[in-house]
């Protein structure tokens, strides 16, 4: 009776010590397509490439339980080019996209340290949109070195984040010196998500690069709907007044038989007086679910350029997202 009780006691003291450990998860995105472009006026160029629907990925997450409703948790990520086998990262970066560790409080919410997105704001686009990837508009907070962020807990649906990056210009994916605010909220429940997000970027010395983000998605059943609406001032101070960017997406999906569904998106970007890079242009997806981790996907992109002096452009995709 002794021998089989101190057994019982050695096996749980084991099993507690093994559910404080660590759960390490090992995850991946591989997006490969062939896309045919053409401008007119001139032949096709047809290549393999990749991320149309999602930026292709390798990464690590983990977390461990300390009780009392607090974890801490880590996540390490690097973009991945699978069409030649080969890394994404730059600068001599292995995690080009996440490197951070934080806690994360049931009651009191959670705090990253490191690499990531300054908020969740840079991701409004691609969350309203029913088209992945392929209709995200200009990014200002994205993947940015040094950075401290805040997310509270989530009350009756609402949620909000606030975070600093004061990474400087030779550090990773960073191309000027200064610090990037950002704030971003968020209210889901059911069918409904809407969000609103705000980012300021310090340049040329003093100069702070604003960018204003809403977005909204609806389920209806019979088909999913989006908005984007963004508004980012010019690069630098000289064209703080002249090269304000005001950014249009507008999406819808429809399920269909056989885990086939239709996408579309209309995708505007107009500067505040006519520049080079003003267009309008649409999207048109099929897309074809073999699970929940395999999507094959075919798309038709019509760009339209306001200034006659540069080239429209119609390009056809096709490709596979694998996630594992």
């Amino acid at each position: 009776m002794k021998k089989t009780l101190l057994a019982l006691l050695i096996s749980a003291g084991v099993s507690a010590t093994a559910m404080a450990q660590s759960n390490v998860t090992v995850y991946g995105i591989l997006d490969v397509n062939v896309t045919s472009s053409k401008n007119d006026g001139a032949g096709a160029n047809t290549a393999m490439g990749e991320n149309a629907l999602s930026t292709s990925r390798l990464g690590f997450t983990g977390a461990e339980d300390l009780g009392g409703g607090l974890k801490a948790e880590f996540q390490l990520e690097s973009k991945l080019l699978p069409s030649t086998g080969t890394a994404g990262a730059s600068n001599n970066v292995l995690f080009n996209r996440e490197s951070w560790v934080g806690l994360n409080s049931k009651t009191l919410g959670a705090v990253r340290l490191g690499l990531t997105d300054v908020t969740d704001a840079v991701n409004i686009d691609a969350t309203v949109s029913q088209i992945g990837e392929l209709a995200i508009a200009s990014e200002l907070g994205t993947d940015k070195a040094k950075v401290v962020r805040y997310t509270t807990p989530t009350i009756a649906g609402f949620s909000a984040q606030v975070g600093y990056s004061n990474a400087d210009a030779t550090t990773t994916n960073e191309t000027t010196a200064g610090g990037v605010k950002a704030a971003f909220a968020k209210y889901e429940a059911g069918k409904l998500g809407v969000y609103a997000g705000y980012e300021s970027k310090k340049i040329d010395g003093a100069y702070d690069q604003t960018h204003k983000i809403v977005g909204a998605k609806y389920d209806l059943g019979i088909a999913s709907v989006g908005a984007f609406y963004g508004v980012k001032d010019g690069a630098t101070q000289a064209t703080e007044n002249t090269g304000e960017v005001k950014q249009t997406r507008i999406s819808a999906a429809v399920p269909l038989a056989a885990g086939f569904a239709a996408h579309a998106a209309y995708l505007k970007d107009k500067t505040s007086t006519q520049a080079a890079t003003d267009y309008d242009g649409y999207k048109l997806a099929v897309s074809k679910s073999f699970s929940k981790r395999t999507t094959a996907y075919a798309a038709y992109i019509n760009t339209n350029y306001k200034d006659s002096s540069v080239a429209d452009n119609q390009s056809y995709v096709v490709g596979v997202r694998h996630a594992f």
